[in-house]
C-alpha cells in the first residue's frame, strides 16, 4: 500500500467496516473467507480489512476466488487476487466452478443467476471446509440501490425491498454504506491492482442497463444522492420486515395445530401479518415435502396468497383446495388450512 490505513482514520471504506464491526456484524477472533473476484470493490475490501484488524477484532482472515471460467483471462484475475493474498500474508484458496457440466441455465435469470448460485454453493462448502465462520463479500450501497431499483420495478414486497442484508446465513456485507465509487478510489489511492468485469458493461444484462441508465437519470434530474436514499430506504425496509415477520411468527404459533392453520384466525388477523403466515406456511411446507433441495431459496406468488385469503374470509369456507406453482396444494377443509404435495390425478 502507498500509504497504511491506519493513518486515514476518514477513509469511507475503513469506516464502514469500524461501523459494521462496531454493530456486531462479526466477533472478535471470528475467521473470515473473504471473497474476491478481483474487481475494484473485493480488493479494496481484502487491504481495508487487512489493514484495519487491529481495530476490527484482529479476525482471522483467507482468501477465496471463484474462476466461472466465463470469458477468456479469468485465469489471470484469479492469479491477481492470489497475488493480493500473499502480499497480504494470508491463505489463498482457488475455486472453479463448470458451467458447462451444471446443465441448462432455465429462464429464471439465465446464465448469470446460474453463475451466482454455483459460486454460492462452491464458496460454503469451502467455508466449511476451512472451518470459517462467515464469508464476507463486496457488495456495496450502489450495489443495494441498485437491487431495490430492479425489485421495485417487478413489485416487490416490503421484505424485497429491504434488497441485500448486512448479514443473511453465513454471508456478511459490511459495506453497504459505502459506494463503488469510493472502493475504486481505495484502489487507486493504495496503488491497488483490480480487472474491470466487462459484463458490467454489458446493456444486454438488466443490472448493467439500470447502472449505466436509470441510476444516473435519478442522480442528475432527481437528487444527486439518490444511491445513499435508496440504501436507506433499503435499510428502513429491512427493520419493518423484521418487525412484520416476528409478529407473523407468534401468529403463526398462535393459529398452528399440527401442519394445519386455523382459517377463522388468519381471517381476522390483519392482512399483512396473515399474507406473511401464508408465505411461512408455503415455504416450509415445500422444505417439508422435500419439493426444494436444502438451502435453497422457495418462491411463492402474491396471487395465490391473495386467493387463498379470499377463501378463507369469505363466507362459502371450505371444503376447497388450489394447485400452486411448484408442486403445492392449498386444502381448506372443516375450518383448517394445510399445504401439502399435490395429490396425484387419475
Amino acid at each position: 500500500m502507498s500509504k497504511s490505513l491506519a493513518e486515514n482514520r476518514d477513509d469511507p471504506v475503513e469506516s464502514a467496516l469500524r461501523a459494521a464491526f462496531e454493530e456486531g456484524l462479526w466477533a472478535p477472533a471470528d475467521h473470515l473467507l473473504v471473497a474476491v473476484s478481483g474487481g475494484a470493490d473485493s480488493v479494496a475490501l481484502l487491504h481495508a480489512l487487512a489493514g484495519a484488524r487491529a481495530r476490527l477484532g484482529e479476525p482471522r482472515l483467507s482468501v477465496v476466488s471463484v474462476d466461472h471460467r466465463l470469458r477468456e483471462g479469468s485465469e489471470a484475475e484469479v492469479e491477481t487476487v492470489r497475488g493480493h493474498a500473499a502480499a497480504l500474508g494470508l491463505d489463498f484458496h482457488p475455486a472453479r466452478i463448470d458451467l458447462a457440466g451444471a446443465g441448462p441455465p432455465g429462464a429464471a435469470g439465465g446464465l448469470q443467476a446460474l453463475a451466482r448460485r454455483l459460486r454460492r454453493e462452491a464458496l460454503e462448502a469451502l467455508r466449511e471446509r476451512v472451518g470459517a465462520n462467515w464469508i464476507v463479500s463486496a457488495h456495496s450501497a450502489t450495489d443495494q440501490a441498485e437491487t431495490l431499483l430492479m425489485r421495485a420495478l417487478h413489485g416487490t414486497s416490503v421484505g424485497g425491498l429491504a434488497s441485500i442484508r448486512p448479514r443473511r446465513g453465513v454471508w456478511l456485507r459490511p459495506l453497504l454504506a459505502c459506494r463503488r465509487e469510493a472502493l475504486r478510489a481505495y484502489c487507486e489511492a493504495h496503488a491497488l491492482a483490480f480487472h474491470d468485469d466487462p459484463g458490467n458493461e454489458d446493456p444486454r444484462f438488466d443490472r448493467s442497463a439500470l447502472r449505466h441508465t436509470l441510476l444516473p437519470l435519478l442522480e442528475e434530474r432527481f437528487n444527486p444522492r439518490s444511491v445513499e436514499a435508496l440504501a436507506r430506504l433499503a435499510g428502513l425496509a429491512a427493520e419493518d420486515d423484521a418487525l412484520l415477520e416476528a409478529m407473523a411468527g407468534e401468529l403463526e404459533a398462535a393459529l398452528r395445530r399440527g401442519e394445519a392453520l386455523e382459517a377463522a384466525g388468519l381471517a381476522a388477523a390483519p392482512r399483512p401479518l396473515a399474507r406473511r403466515v401464508l408465505i411461512r406456511a408455503w415455504r416450509e411446507a415445500a422444505r417439508r415435502e422435500g419439493l426444494v433441495e436444502e438451502g435453497e431459496s422457495v418462491r411463492t406468488e402474491a396471487a395465490f396468497i391473495d386467493e387463498i385469503l379470499a377463501r378463507v374470509g369469505g363466507e362459502r369456507r371450505d371444503p376447497w383446495e388450489r394447485s400452486l406453482p411448484g408442486g403445492l396444494c392449498a386444502i381448506l377443509r372443516k375450518g383448517r388450512l394445510t399445504f401439502g404435495r399435490t395429490p396425484a390425478r387419475p
